[in-house]
């Protein structure tokens, strides 16, 4: 019996072995600008879909090996192994301990990239702070957004809010002051703004 037991644990176990492990892919969507050439390459590197993704800040020890592509989201890596092909960071950072080695290009777009002189990368650096991106979780995946600029949530019209005064012989000398609100989410923008007047007659408001 204990015998029979065994082989049924023993057939089991190896036809666990012989099924094929199913992994499902967390897809990341990025639709390249066309005057863009770095946002082509992220495109050709995301349609590969041949990558490990971080999406957290994660260590790579030294002496470790990543084997393959490595894509890095909102996040900061410290790499001090070694990386086995191309590193993509989007909207996230990258540092490069010492003696660490990225067997690949390495292309940061719109994040920080620290390195070192004892680091190395074989392959070609592409270092794109000033690109502004957002990465927003959709669908159990994620979607990249190229943001054209982050400005800042108010903006005073003229010198410190006051426009040019006017003058009219009924209310003599008008003051305005008008400030505009604008937020931004990625390459859309929502503008909303209102003026104050002030006159001799009182105050007046303008939206």
């Amino acid at each position: 019996m204990r015998t029979l037991r065994s082989l049924a644990v023993s057939i089991i176990t190896l036809l666990m072995a012989m099924w094929p492990a199913t992994a499902v892919a967390q897809q990341v969507e990025f639709t390249p600008r066309s005057d863009e050439p770095a946002e082509r390459r992220l495109s050709e590197f995301l349609d590969e879909n041949a990558y490990t993704l971080w999406t957290r800040d994660t260590v790579l020890a030294r002496g470790d090996t990543l084997h393959g592509n490595l894509l890095i989201l909102e996040s900061a890596a410290r790499i001090a192994g070694t990386v086995t092909g191309d590193v993509f960071v989007v909207d996230g950072d990258l540092f490069l301990r010492p003696e660490s080695l990225i067997d690949g290009d390495a292309v940061i777009l719109g994040g920080g990239f620290y390195g070192s002189k004892l680091a190395t990368i074989t392959g070609e650096l592409t270092y794109r702070p000033s690109d502004l991106y957002r990465v927003i979780p959709e669908s159990g995946g994620y979607v990249i957004h190229p943001t054209e600029d982050l400005p800042k949530p108010f903006r005073l019209h003229g010198l410190y809010g006051f426009e040019m005064p006017t003058y009219q012989r009924v209310d003599q000398i008008t003051l305005i002051w008008g400030a505009t609100a604008q937020a931004v989410k990625w390459a859309s923008r929502i503008h909303t703004s209102r003026a104050a007047e002030t006159v001799s007659a009182g105050p007046r408001s303008d939206g």
